[in-house]
């Protein structure tokens, strides 16, 4: 492992031993390695008295062919929430270190550094908090950030498209602080699959400090088998593998995907339909009299800021229609977030917030 990696590394986390699991040895035969039953009580799901195999090597082989990366440079997870929490587990010194984050942001950056003590240290960027003027990619004030991270700071994160403003970073800047930061920087493109810029899985060879999160969440609508990657070099996958629970990824996860046939071609279309709705949805709630701005988005979601988002939220969830409400702070006040739906769906809300303006509620 470089040095430079292995030194960023806890000193428990380079001393332990990964645990060897009776599934990654073998995973064939008359198994009576595993204490598991030898009777299947789900007739129609063949396998689940048995463990999965712990590498997930026949799930990380597809995935690694979606990417066209290397099994060496891809890990996966129950959700990308995991892997966020392994890397702080395996980079920061519990009550003694910190990650950078750049709010407003997703807020399980935080909560994986509470739940491990670990610090937080906030990089706030003013560019979020002039939405009129906003332009996407928004420049990163790369020295600024660079003179803030000290040797403590052990990873930068950085969500790009950014949830919940939907912002996205020049591609050069990030690459400028990834190639000059003392830290792992981690870029999490969960909603990359909606953005005009490329995305950074191409540079993971000229990086070894660069990780890339991806999800089956979003562009794949697989939410609910929880699939979440990290792409990075072999490095840090290999850290990731050796702490990560040995069948973190269940048969039920697994075999769904695998059992999928190629379908990038209808991910695809999903993805510029969902474009499509969402500019038909902005276009159609730009010069809303409850609304007074919309941001700019790269993601399948965007922020309007309400005149009176509480109430609005309220009225929306009276007529059965959810949106999410957002931490008010770094120039958030008033804002809802809203994902973009079927046709129907976000026709219904359109309709639902001429109702609410015709109540008189503003």
């Amino acid at each position: 492992m470089k040095s430079s990696i292995l030194s960023l590394v806890r000193e428990n986390i380079k001393a332990m031993k990964a645990y060897s699991s009776a599934r990654s040895l073998y995973t064939s035969g008359i198994l009576l390695d595993a204490n598991e039953s030898p009777y299947s009580l789900v007739g129609n799901q063949d396998g689940l008295n048995r463990y999965p195999d712990g590498s997930n090597k026949a799930l990380r082989e597809k995935i690694a062919q979606i990417y066209e990366i290397g099994l060496e440079n891809l890990a996966l997870g129950n959700g990308s929430d995991e892997i966020i929490d392994l890397l702080v587990r395996i980079f920061c010194n519990p009550a003694k270190e910190s990650i950078m984050i750049l709010p407003p942001t997703f807020g399980m950056y935080r909560v994986a550094a509470n739940m491990n003590d670990i610090g937080i240290e906030e990089f706030t960027h003013p560019e979020f908090f002039q939405w009129e003027k906003n332009v996407l990619p928004l420049s990163l004030r790369v020295p600024e950030i660079l003179e803030s991270i000290h040797p403590g700071i052990k990873i930068l994160f950085i969500c790009n498209p950014n949830n919940p403003t939907g912002s996205t970073f020049n591609r050069m800047d990030i690459l400028e602080l990834v190639e000059k930061s003392p830290c792992i920087v981690v870029v999490d493109e969960a909603y990359g699959d909606f953005m005009k810029e490329e995305s950074l899985v191409s540079e993971i060879g000229n990086f070894s400090n660069l990780v890339i999160l991806k999800t089956m969440s979003k562009a794949y609508a697989l939410a609910g088998i929880r699939l979440g990657m990290a792409i990075s070099s072999s490095e840090i996958i290999e850290l990731i593998q050796k702490v990560k629970l040995p069948y973190n990824i269940n048969l039920l996860t697994s075999g769904i995907f695998l059992d999928q046939p190629d379908f990038s071609e209808k991910v695809k279309g999903n993805i510029q339909q969902i474009l499509l709705e969402k500019e038909m949805l902005q276009n159609s709630l730009r010069e809303h009299p409850l609304i007074q701005c919309l941001i700019p988005s790269e993601g399948n979601f965007f922020l309007a800021r309400f005149h009176e988002s509480e109430k609005v939220f309220e009225e929306l969830v009276n007529r059965g229609i959810i949106v999410r409400k957002v931490d008010p702070k770094f120039g958030l006040e008033s804002c809802l977030r809203i994902s973009v739906g079927t046709p129907e769906e976000n026709q219904l809300l359109i309709e639902a917030l001429h109702q609410i303006h015709a109540s008189h509620l503003s």
